[in-house]
């Protein structure tokens, strides 16, 4: 999937609004690829809420929670989406529940710095899973942080590429959508 500046509606400086056309394809990729038994979204960059409110229209999805530090969401109230003004990265769950999906579409900030914090974040949540919708410049920081510092906990890392498989440089506009799933039990190496 690609998009170039004209798709973004950006509202200040570093904030952009993933397109409708790319969000509906993610929902539809987290549909087909996660486990019947996940049901409930943390999107931590929730910009508008596009992404949770695409999601509710399939009956999979039962909870919803977007936050955002400055939300420009709106529409009516919908008792399966709790929206939060909030800084995703001071969030934490209360325990580890398989049952939801942490992520989506964060914010890049100047050289993908504030992505990375997110990722990292994200991760550390101890949600059953985790998904980003990234440049795919980033993709290789998140095989290298899944494959180092999260080897024991996460496993079939998933890379679901959008733009097509070519043998040139990625477009930093194209995005690739990444799903990983926390392990039920610590990795043993193996010497």
């Amino acid at each position: 999937m690609s998009y170039n500046h004209l798709n973004k509606n950006s509202i200040d400086q570093q904030r952009y609004y993933t397109p409708s056309f790319i969000v509906t394809d993610a929902v539809e990729a987290l549909n087909q690829y996660l486990p019947h038994h996940v049901t409930s979204i943390l999107d931590m960059g929730a910009g508008d809420g596009r992404f949770g409110e695409t999601a509710l229209k399939h009956a999979r999805w039962t909870s919803v929670l977007s936050m955002d530090t400055k939300p420009q969401w709106s529409g009516p109230p919908n008792p399966r989406h709790r929206k939060m003004s909030q800084d995703a990265l001071t969030y934490s769950l209360d325990d580890n529940p398989t049952n939801v999906v942490v992520g989506f579409n964060p914010p890049y900030g100047l050289r993908n710095t504030l992505a990375k914090s997110f990722i990292q974040h994200g991760y550390s949540l101890h949600a059953g899973h985790a998904c980003w919708l990234i440049p795919q410049v980033l993709v290789p920081f998140v095989e290298q942080y899944y494959r180092v510092l999260y080897v024991k906990q996460y496993h079939r890392l998933k890379l679901f590429r959008f733009a097509e498989e070519t043998h040139y440089t990625p477009n930093p506009q194209w995005v690739a959508l990444v799903v990983g799933r926390r392990r039920r039990s610590p990795y043993v190496r193996k010497r």
